[in-house]
């Protein structure tokens, strides 16, 4: 008969609990779970601050884009309209009887024609038929265009600003370039950011 009297040193150790084992690495385990998930939320806080920043500042640069180019294309084909729907206080100025040229009145026609064929214009072409006079004479419907624009304008000031988890913001963001590009095309080509301003965004540190 083996001794196992505890106050013997000779005495044999009993065997360890086997669910003792099981239950310290459960311990552990729990504990090393709690410290990734603290961890885990507090870089991806970071992250995602880091993250929510680049985009919506990638986002608000292009919808300026759109916006300031269709302020000023929406301005342009109001002022040629006849019954100018902007009520814009200077009226139309009906034209002149047909008269006689004189060499006078024929070298300030060149220099005003030469003047607006120049006029600098959102997009970026070599071509003067892209400038707002030769546009003009173009559009089949600027009335159609005029509305596609203020679509693209209601449609950036209605643009949530606050980040809100039911608001799908690329589906939003599809919607404007779409409008955008229906209402550049009658205009000629479809102006888009300069590299310069894509690189803005990726550069950024924080």
């Amino acid at each position: 008969m083996s001794n196992t009297n505890p106050s013997d040193p000779s005495a044999p150790t009993p065997p360890a609990d086997l669910q003792d084992l099981v239950y310290l690495e459960e311990m552990f385990h729990n504990l090393g779970y709690e410290d990734g998930v603290r961890d885990g939320i507090r870089a991806g806080r970071l992250d995602g601050q880091v993250f929510g920043a680049t985009k919506s500042f990638e986002m608000g640069r292009e919808l300026g884009f759109y916006y300031g180019i269709a302020e000023y294309w929406l301005e342009i084909l109001n002022s040629q309209l006849p019954h100018h729907p902007t009520g814009t206080t200077t009226p139309p100025v009906p034209p002149s009887p047909p008269r006689k040229p004189t060499p006078a009145t024929t070298t300030t026609t060149m220099t005003t024609t030469t003047t607006i064929s120049t006029m600098s214009s959102p997009i970026r072409s070599n071509s003067t038929s892209n400038t707002p006079a030769a546009v003009m004479t173009t559009v089949k419907n600027p009335l159609r265009v005029i509305r596609h624009l203020k679509d693209v304008l209601a449609l950036i000031e209605q643009f949530p600003t606050t980040n809100d988890r039911e608001t799908d913001f690329i589906q939003t963001m599809d919607k404007i370039r779409t409008k955008f590009k229906l209402a550049m095309v009658p205009l000629g080509p479809v102006p888009t950011m300069s590299s310069e301003t894509k690189s803005v965004s990726q550069t950024m540190s924080y």
